[in-house]
């Protein structure tokens, strides 16, 4: 009996660390900023090549190496992280909650650029 307890008790323990996101995947925060500049960068690839899928996939590419160089990643830390993510159905959820409001929200309006005055046009 005590070695079933102890076994139940072991594996619980093991369960509710494996819940824990280890150091090298990206943080929530993280995830989501990435995962937002790739979105964009499929858009970017559809507008410019809506017609020829060869060319947009070739254009993905080089954006997502773009976007990983922006953000201080590396591929195989994003694909580690994005798998982590997936097994972790909860994580993932907010993830892509915040990704869905994020794209539902009006952008920022943009800031006016100040104007010259007319005698400084003139000169």
């Amino acid at each position: 009996m005590k070695w079933i307890t102890a076994s139940v008790l072991l594996f619980f323990f093991a369960s509710c660390d494996s819940d824990r996101m280890p150091a090298d995947v990206l943080p929530r925060e993280k995830m989501e900023q990435v995962l937002w500049d790739l979105l964009q960068a499929d858009e970017l690839a559809y507008q410019e090549f809506p017609e020829d899928s060869a060319a947009r996939r070739k254009a993905s590419v080089k954006y997502y190496s773009q976007v990983f160089h922006v953000n201080g990643i590396s591929e195989e830390v994003f694909n580690k992280s994005y798998n982590w993510y997936a097994d972790h159905p909860a994580s993932l959820n907010k993830v892509l909650d915040s990704l869905r409001n994020r794209s539902a929200s009006p952008p920022p309006p943009a800031t006016p650029k100040p104007r010259k005055r007319l005698k400084e046009l003139i000169q």
